[in-house]
């Protein structure tokens, strides 16, 4: 067997070891994000406990389902929050120089040991999550049948369903703009696991906090180059002229859509999978150098 190509068996044995080493944390950081989303979604729900009547004016959905769909834009958090520092955690079995070099005295390959880290870094920090987040709404949801709590029922429909947002709003927003924002929403979260996983192998300490500013830098400009290069590629100022023009409201945003944000997704769609694989092979490629300087300093002892 050649020893510097990538085994299957070695790869499965690194990643039954990283789930069996952290077992315990694994299940107290899923715990934490079921309870923390059980507890968001009743305290969200059951603290409103008369809805506004003016919500109906402004957005034609259900003052229960405002409310359902605040709480879940507030337990979504805890998710986001844990999945970020999980993987952007992806190597902290080497933040301290005992950690490095047993991890990089093992018997495996390059390949093996970052893809054993990194699938177990995604299982852990995005899967699992994401089913923990899952079935609290699936349970608060059953609490909410049984107590006849309106805008708890309604929670599994505003998570899952999005032609109830396409039924609310098709005379206010584009029908183009909900099928590109399902795919820029796939696209996105591949591209932020990349970086992620960029981040865990280039900051050695603190990675979620290094990573999160340098996200939210990159954030800034890029907003800011879409802004001025859409000013630059489309003249903005008959596109504002001519929706000030617009007497409806309703229609001065849907073309603002339509002209502005809805392109703006169609290219994303194209440029994140290409920038989350640049950083996936960059990632590899960091780990790959971290394995080389630590062969050189073992020789040079």
């Amino acid at each position: 067997m050649n020893k510097n190509s990538f085994n299957f068996r070695r790869f499965w044995q690194l990643l039954c070891q990283h789930f069996k080493e952290s077992k315990k944390t694994n299940l107290l950081i899923l715990s934490l994000v079921f309870f923390g989303t059980v507890v968001v979604l009743l305290f969200s729900t059951l603290w409103v406990s008369a809805p506004k009547n003016h919500w109906a004016e402004v957005l034609p959905v259900a003052p229960e389902s405002i409310i359902a769909l605040s709480a879940l834009s507030n337990a979504a958090w805890i998710a986001v929050v844990v999945s970020f520092a999980f993987v952007c955690s992806v190597f902290a079995n080497m933040s301290n120089r005992s950690g490095e070099i047993r991890y990089l005295t093992l018997p495996a390959t390059n390949a093996e040991k970052w893809l054993s880290r990194v699938v177990y870094a995604v299982v852990v920090g995005v899967f699992l999550v994401l089913v923990c987040q899952n079935l609290a709404i699936l349970f608060c949801t059953g609490i909410g049948w049984i107590f006849d709590v309106e805008s708890l029922k309604v929670l599994m429909g505003m998570a899952y369903d999005s032609s109830i947002y396409q039924e609310a709003f098709k005379d206010t927003l584009p029908a183009a703009l909900f099928s590109e924002a399902v795919s820029a929403n796939v696209v996105t979260k591949f591209f932020g696991v990349a970086f992620m996983l960029f981040g865990g192998i280039a900051f050695r300490r603190t990675p979620w906090l290094y990573t999160a500013l340098v996200l939210f830098g990159c954030s800034v400009l890029i907003i800011v180059a879409v802004t001025f290069g859409f000013a630059w590629l489309f003249n903005m100022k008959e596109i504002a002229q001519s929706i000030e023009a617009s007497a409806n409201p309703n229609m001065r945003v849907s073309q603002l859509i339509e002209d502005f944000i809805v392109p703006t997704m169609q290219i994303w769609k194209f440029v994140a999978p290409v920038l989350g694989i640049v950083f996936l092979w960059l990632s590899y490629r960091l780990f790959c150098r971290r394995q080389l300087a630590h062969k050189k300093i073992k020789f040079i002892r």
